[in-house]
């Protein structure tokens, strides 16, 4: 099979060149290094799917109800590492905002930047403890629903700053990992709009969570977040 495509070339190659036909030059280049984007390249490049919920107690404005407003967020991102220590993403996905079992679901989009300040290898390594890492992060999320026959709207912003610890080398008897992280760290999340009232719009407390690498390019993560009114995210993160 391969002798037939390489005599069917040949022959299409020599075809063209006796013909009278004028055609456009095609000489690609062979090398990766030589395209827009190469294999290489993609090693900058993340994507992944997440989702989190959290309860407030929250005023809807125009509808004139009061009580836990539950909202549940299922995202897909797509990042790119602008400098070795910076990673910039965009995401979007669909948002719901519940109260008393009403409540519809919504497009969300969005965007954050994922900080990578310190990692450092610990002279003296314990148990789980080869590595130390300081992280920070910062999302915002647009989304727009409809709610008792009302349109509201609201901005979501979240920061962090989070120490981990890093096994990078984690063994057990029944599964072997490229590594885990365990990290914990304050959090501020507050929601901007004119249509939700309420102190609980905005949120400082404390997040504690993990992070399995499968391999050196997937990874599992979770947290939790504690806080007058805690909250909850996970997700799946791919490196190219």
């Amino acid at each position: 099979m391969k002798k037939l495509i390489l005599s069917l070339a040949m022959v299409f190659i020599a075809t063209g060149a006796l013909s009278n036909l004028s055609a456009a030059a095609r000489n690609p280049s062979n090398l990766s290094r030589e395209y827009i984007v190469g294999t290489s390249d993609l090693s900058r490049w993340l994507c992944g799917v997440y989702g989190d919920q959290w309860e407030r107690e929250l005023r809807v404005a125009d509808a004139g109800m009061a009580g836990t407003v539950k909202s549940a967020k299922f995202m897909g991102y797509v990042g790119y590492d602008v400098l070795p220590w910076l990673n910039a993403y965009v995401a979007a996905g669909e948002s719901e905002l519940g109260m008393r079992g009403s409540g519809d679901g919504a497009v969300a989009v969005g965007g954050g930047l994922q900080f990578s300040i310190i990692d450092v290898d610990i002279p003296d390594p314990g148990l789980m403890e080869d590595r130390l890492r300081l992280n920070a992060s910062l999302e915002g999320t647009y989304t727009s629903t409809d709610f008792m026959d009302d349109s509201i709207s609201w901005y979501e912003i979240y920061a962090d700053l989070t120490v981990a610890l890093v096994n990078d080398t984690f063994d057990a008897t029944v599964v072997s990992l490229e590594g885990i992280a365990l990290f914990t760290g304050p959090f501020y999340s507050t929601l901007i709009s004119d249509d939700l009232e309420g102190s609980e719009k905005q949120q400082v407390g404390w997040a504690v969570g993990a992070e399995i690498f499968i391999t050196k390019r997937v990874s599992l993560n979770a947290r939790y977040l504690a806080a007058d009114a805690a909250g909850f995210s996970a997700g799946i993160n791919v490196r190219f």
